[in-house]
């Protein structure tokens, strides 16, 4: 995409004037105070055009990188002081088209260091990108992933008192998501995240789509986890080996695994006295188990028939116990560890009969067919 920026004016602001003493017997002629030192502002209108292959710009349904009324693009420089300075300009015409002209304003630019321009605005920090703004893509739409998200940018050095002509770069790949879980449940989707092992994207705002557009950085061989929710509902999907490109889109389609879950009221565990109690495919073992009072003494296991647990909420009476993955105290504790189909503790659950509020455990588990 070719850009070509033209320089309109400079305006040297400067203030004139000098205080004036009324003259004594001994004639002394005050110094004039010297005006203050007001930044050198200089305006600049940057005619920016998009060539034929930036096409990851989201603004229609085929992809053609466009701009759109209200776009902004940062310019990212040095002034004469050393230090580093955002300009934002907006758009004032040719919306719709691959070419638009922004105006900026700089103050004090040091004409002897590089610029960066960052396209769109929203993308830059106070001195470049600032890649985190990905990590929450609000609603997930065309128009909103092109307007804060798609990426462009190039450094180069000013051509004389001109900022330069440059041809900016697509710095993301995008991806336009369907998901299915025997059917499609795109539309019914309200959040999802995904997370590169490094990365991790959230859009959390969806609202009856029928694609999710989901900017990233670009990937080699990664393993890619997607999470997503309806409300009710939590899916799961692992990719291996995924590489996504700079400056391409992706129509990607993945199936999801439904999540199960398992819910132990305080009523439901019930028995003879003993060391194990099951439900709905789950079990738990330990030293012993006072059932009257809910009670789960000297260590146990949790372990399930149905797949790999990827979470266990317990709400108690005392929580006296610890072990990986395990995070909490108080009357509630949390396991997120490695899923597995085992997953053990350490130390003691008090139900205490439900005198500091009713047992309760919540399983939640993917199955593995």
């Amino acid at each position: 995409m070719k850009k070509t920026f033209r320089f309109l004016s400079m305006a040297a602001l400067a203030l004139v004037g000098a205080m004036m003493t009324g003259c004594s017997n001994d004639e002394d002629f005050s110094t004039p105070q010297q005006p203050e030192n007001k930044s050198n502002l200089v305006t600049l209108t940057a005619t920016v055009g998009f060539d034929d292959a930036a096409s990851t710009r989201a603004v229609s349904n085929t992809g053609v990188k466009t701009f759109a009324a209200g776009d902004q693009m940062a310019v990212i420089y040095k002034n004469t002081s050393g230090g580093t300075v955002k300009a934002v300009g907006t758009l004032t015409s040719d919306a719709g088209t691959k070419s638009g002209t922004f105006t900026f304003t700089l103050s004090s630019p040091d004409k002897t260091q590089n610029v960066t321009y960052i396209y769109p605005a929203a993308m830059a920090g106070s001195t470049g990108v600032d890649y985190t703004k990905l990590n929450s893509q609000s609603s997930g739409t065309l128009t909103d992933l092109g307007s804060k998200y798609d990426l462009a940018t190039k450094s180069g050095a000013w051509n004389g008192d001109n900022l330069p002509t440059l041809t900016l770069e697509n710095q993301l790949a995008i991806l336009a998501i369907t998901l299915k879980s025997s059917t499609d449940i795109t539309s019914t989707i309200t959040g999802m995240t995904i997370n590169d092992g490094t990365n991790n994207y959230a859009v959390s705002d969806i609202s009856s789509a029928s694609t999710i557009y989901v900017a990233i950085q670009p990937t080699s061989g990664a393993t890619i986890e997607v999470t997503a929710t309806d409300g009710t509902n939590e899916y799961v999907k692992t990719l291996s080996g995924k590489t996504y490109a700079a400056n391409n889109g992706y129509n990607v389609t993945w199936n999801m695994t439904k999540l199960q879950k398992v819910t132990w009221n305080h009523d439901d565990i019930t028995g003879d006295p003993g060391n194990s109690f099951t439900k709905d495919g789950v079990t738990i073992t330990a030293g012993d188990i006072d059932f009257m009072e809910k009670n789960f003494f000297n260590d146990g296991t949790f372990t399930t028939t149905l797949g790999n647990f990827t979470k266990i909420e317990v709400t108690t009476g005392m929580w006296q116990a610890s072990g990986t993955g395990w995070s909490g105290s108080g009357q509630s504790a949390t396991w997120t560890g490695t899923p597995a189909s085992s997953v053990s503790f350490s130390g003691d659950i008090f139900g205490m009969g439900g005198m500091m509020g009713n047992t309760t455990f919540v399983f939640t588990i993917v199955p593995t067919n």
